[in-house]
């Protein structure tokens, strides 16, 4: 028998393979085309299709083990006679939160600016997902923005939102 979490992880899964095959499409459509980058060479929307890519690949590996153990469990039900059904630690509160939180992101990213909204972002992910440490929850936020950040606009001289203040 299907336990709720292992049904969860293969609707997530095919949300994933879905949300991911389709970006991979529209993404030379959001990405500002080539312009004169030098030495580089490729396009901005290099790395928004291998993150597509990657996504993909953990999906279909998430499948595969989500129905590796079902079937493992299954056989060892059949041959021991007994169903005994696990309970699922998963929250649906709490994950449609996260998914409100993410469309928020989106949504804010444009007006607000990456810097700021990423930061806030962190921040209240974080804590929706427990991490009480306000220490840990601040600075990691600090420096992962900080860090994608100039690895974005620098390195990769990925246009980011600049919102209201323009670094």
């Amino acid at each position: 028998m299907l336990t709720k979490e292992r049904v969860y992880d293969l609707i997530l899964s095919a949300f994933l393979i879905i949300v991911s095959i389709v970006c991979y499409y529209l993404v030379p459509y959001q990405v500002p085309q080539r312009r004169n980058y030098g030495s580089i060479p490729f396009t901005p929307d290099l790395f928004p299709r291998i993150v597509m890519v990657i996504t993909v690949i953990l999906a279909v590996f998430l499948v595969s083990s989500t129905l590796s153990q079902y079937l493992k469990t299954k056989s060892t039900e059949s041959a021991a006679g007994a169903e005994e059904e696990l309970e699922s630690d998963i929250r649906l509160d709490k994950l449609l939160l996260v998914i409100l939180i993410l469309f928020a992101y989106v949504f804010c990213i444009d007006a607000i600016g990456y810097l700021i909204t990423t930061l806030m972002f962190l921040a209240v992910l974080m804590y929706v997902l427990e991490n009480r440490n306000y220490i840990a929850l601040i600075s990691t936020s600090i420096i992962t923005t900080a860090l994608t950040f100039y690895v974005f606009r620098y390195l990769m001289m990925v246009p980011l939102p600049p919102g209201i203040w323009t670094i």
